[in-house]
């Protein structure tokens, strides 16, 4: 078939078709139709659809590791001169969202459309996420360098963002971005340094405080880094009638242990002589308490205090490891610094083997102690005169007290000390305190007698007491000890004793080399707690004359002096388990004129027994409405027991109310996990924050807003330290108790420029606020005049009889006190 054939046909269908159609249809007549088109108003009303809702604010809260810098681990990458590897992790199923306030579930993250990297709070680098995802790493090349400069640390945080999509239709307006952010991390720069050695700087460069490396002391290239720790210092300030603290070194080399000592050099301050004698110390926690390990002594070389090794008979500890080392100048009292040698020995178990890990301490320089080392090697300082040493074994309780004297400054003396077995039998408590049954549940070595009286000295409860000589039948002709085992019963607060110190080396030997000693000591796990001691020269015997002879004498009417009968006390409300009280009396020089001690009713108070003694340090405020700017850090204790007190991420007040988030600003104030505000005292000042801040992280007293005049908060002794570079200091010795009362950054002293000791009354004016003294400031980690820090305010910081430093505001929560395993914080207030 042609084309033309097709069409014909395809026409001749479509007429059937047309015709087919055209039989079905109904017929229609059509008439002419007249149409009007009508006006239309000038403006046409339109009705309006609902308007389309505002989607709700979407707020995501941070679940646990949702955003999380993983890398670098350890923090501090080795050298700021390399290029770091930043990995960030991000997790959307680790959120939650709150959509218009109202808390949502994980499925309303839908998306994580980018990961930022923020160095010091400023934005590094955005990395877009292509596609989508809700989980994932993202890895940030930081080249530090560039950016820090000078800087010794940066902090580091990752932030994401993230798409919220409505669970449901309508899917108006589907997009609504959001971020969140982790938790910073601080990263170190440390200088590298290799075997060659070398010297690694502080955070101010040359100049600031250094730290020698000798060559060969590392076997490798490691990372050295120094820096300030504000907490540190203010923890390790010594009360001003023991010392001063000239600088503190914080010295982290990553647990690397060199094969020589380093030599660590501060800024000189003014004023100091070739004359005085400064020792550097390590700063430890020894039994909740800070101490001071004596690691080497410190010479003035061109208005610089460099330590220097020590002579070669005394070349224990030195300085092998990272740690926190001071620079120490010991005193004899407010007034006087002491001149001071140096007791090394060893210590042995009763088996000869040497004592690892032993504790050592000294009488006259109780801030010390001396961990013995593998050799069983001790080292502490002494003030020039006589002296006693206490060794103690804390796994057996094994323990001796032994004395000698250090004849001039500068001078050492080697004295080893050899354990003896103790198998003391334990009582359930302190018991026969009164020796009213002889000498039952006690242990006695040397020359020790139950008395009804001696000459015209009586008991002082019941009818009879114990005496300890250094006669004839002491211990060579040297000491004798008692001693009693036992567990410090539940809600115990104080143990305590009355004691007469009787000695023939007076009157002539007052001042000689001749001075007879008393000690007593409670030794428990965790080290010695001295309790009290006397000795013939000290000042505070106020020697009375009397006639009378010891058992073992011949004479009846012998001239001697005695100190009168004398209260000693110690609060054992930090302690707990299994002790053993030791009452040792020894002679020093020789063995001719023999000492004693009269001892008697020995007790343990459980009840309150006076414990609260303090009032308001703010004149017309009562306690319950002290002005609070800064509570106590229940959380500051490390387990970390090189450092005595650290910042952790975590603010506990007395009342358990914690602080756990970093707000947008940073700082050391800490928000609640509900955003709430904290009542604490329903004072609660926060510093000038805002009150859902708890302030701060690791502080370790109470700072009260204070404009004005400052109070004495008990009855006691007034000592100062008002130098132009110290924290413009009062220390307040509590009278009947060995607390002391700590005020900080005064602004005057009401005793002028008297630095002597000063007795004050409660409620007495002793200062002004002011803010003066040092302050710190953690961002430039510098310190500065306190008068520029707003608000004004008194740190007011309380010790107990172990040093330790405690809130006096006690622990009222449901909770256990974090700081309960070392310290415990009890009301000391009278209100």
């Amino acid at each position: 078939m042609n084309a033309h054939t097709y069409v014909k046909k395809y026409i001749a269908g479509a007429s059937i078709l047309f015709t087919i159609f055209s039989f079905i249809l109904p017929s229609y007549s059509y008439a002419a139709v007249s149409r009007v088109v009508p006006t239309l108003p000038p403006v046409i009303q339109i009705p309006t659809h609902p308007p389309i809702p505002t989607l709700p604010k979407v707020e995501i809260k941070k679940g646990q590791r949702a955003v999380e810098i993983v890398s670098p681990e350890d923090k501090s990458p080795a050298n700021i001169t390399q290029k770091l590897p930043i990995k960030i992790h991000f997790n959307a199923a680790k959120f939650t969202a709150s959509v218009g306030g109202v808390t949502k579930n994980n499925a309303y993250i839908e998306r994580i459309t980018a990961v930022e990297l923020l160095l010091d709070g400023k934005s590094y680098e955005i990395k877009q996420l292509k596609p989508f995802q809700k989980e994932g790493d993202v890895i940030f090349d930081v080249s530090f360098a560039s950016l820090v400069q000078d800087a010794s640390q940066v902090q580091l945080q990752a932030r994401i963002y993230t798409l919220y999509i409505p669970p449901k239709p309508p899917y108006f307006n589907p997009i609504n971005k959001s971020a969140a952010q982790s938790d910073p991390i601080t990263v170190l720069f440390k200088q590298m340094i290799g075997p060659e050695g070398g010297v690694a700087y502080g955070p101010n460069g040359v100049g600031d405080v250094s730290v020698i490396i000798p060559q060969g002391a590392l076997q490798k290239s490691t990372p050295v880094n120094i820096f300030i720790d504000n907490a540190a210092w203010e923890t390790a300030v010594p009360p001003p009638d023991e010392g001063n603290m000239l600088g503190i070194v914080n010295l982290d080399i990553g647990g690397v242990e060199t094969s020589v000592p380093m030599d660590i050099d501060i800024p000189a301050p003014e004023g100091l002589t070739d004359s005085d004698q400064v020792l550097v110390v390590e700063i430890i926690n020894h039994n909740g308490a800070v101490k001071y390990q004596l690691v080497d002594i410190a010479l003035l070389i061109n208005d610089r205090l460099v330590s220097q090794l020590m002579p070669p008979e005394f070349s224990f500890p030195q300085i092998f490891k990272g740690g926190i080392f001071g620079f120490f100048v010991p005193k004899k009292n407010v007034e006087q610094k002491a001149e001071v040698g140096f007791v090394k020995g060893v210590v042995k178990k009763p088996d000869g083997q040497p004592l690892n890990e032993g504790i050592v301490t000294i009488s006259n320089l109780p801030l010390f102690v001396s961990k013995t080392n593998t050799k069983g090697e001790y080292l502490v300082p002494s003030i020039v005169g006589s002296f006693s040493v206490t060794a103690f074994d804390p796994n057996t309780g094994n323990f001796k007290t032994v004395s000698s004297a250090v004849p001039n400054k500068g001078g050492g003396v080697i004295l080893d000390i050899q354990l003896t077995s103790e198998s003391l039998d334990l009582n359930n408590t302190l018991t026969n305190g009164g020796f009213e049954s002889d000498i039952n549940n006690w242990t006695a070595e040397g020359q020790v007698l139950i008395m009804s009286s001696l000459g015209f000295l009586t008991p002082q409860e019941g009818g009879k007491m114990v005496l300890l000589t250094t006669g004839a039948l002491s211990v060579n002709h040297t000491f004798s000890t008692l001693k009693q085992r036992f567990i410090l019963p539940e809600g115990a607060q104080k143990l305590s004793f009355k004691y007469d110190f009787v000695s023939r080396e007076y009157p002539d030997y007052i001042g000689s080399q001749f001075n007879d000693q008393f000690e007593a000591n409670l030794l428990t796990k965790n080290g010695v707690v001295p309790i009290d001691s006397m000795e013939v020269n000290n000042p505070k015997a106020n020697f009375q004359p009397i006639n009378l002879s010891f058992p073992d004498e011949d004479s009846n009417n012998g001239k001697m002096g005695h100190t009168g009968w004398r209260p000693a006390e110690v609060n054992v409300s930090q302690l707990d388990g299994q002790m053993v009280l030791a009452f040792t009396v020894s002679d020093v020089g020789d063995t001719i004129f023999d000492t004693g001690v009269l001892v008697d009713d020995v007790k343990i108070t459980t009840s309150d027994g006076g414990i609260k003694f303090l009032s308001s340090p703010l004149p017309g405020k009562a306690i319950t409405n002290l002005p609070i700017n800064s509570i106590f850090d229940h959380n500051n204790i490390s387990n970390d027991t090189s450092i005595p007190y650290k910042p952790n991420g975590v603010v506990a007040a007395y009342t358990g109310e914690k602080g756990e988030i970093t707000p947008k600003d940073g700082g050391k104030c800490l928000e609640n996990v509900n955003k709430t505000n904290f009542v604490i005292n329903n004072h609660y000042k926060a510093a000038g924050n805002p009150l859902n801040q708890l302030c701060y992280d690791g502080h370790d007293g109470t700072d009260f807003e204070a404009k004005e005049n400052i109070i004495a908060a008990a009855d006691g002794v007034a000592s100062f330290d008002w130098d132009k570079d110290s924290f413009h200091t009062i220390d307040i010795k509590v009278d009947g108790k060995d607390y002391k009362l700590r005020y900080l950054h005064l602004n005057t002293n009401a005793f002028g420029k008297n630095k002597g000791a000063v007795p004050v009354t409660r409620g007495q004016i002793i200062g002004t606020a002011g803010g003066w003294g040092k302050c710190y400031n953690p961002t430039t980690k510098k310190y500065f005049a306190c008068s520029n820090a707003f608000p004004v305010h008194l740190h007011f910081t309380v010790l107990n009889p172990q040093r330790q430093r405690v809130d006096p505001y006690g622990w009222k929560a449901t909770y256990p006190d974090p700081m309960s395993p070392i310290v415990k914080n009890v009301s000391l207030w009278l209100e």
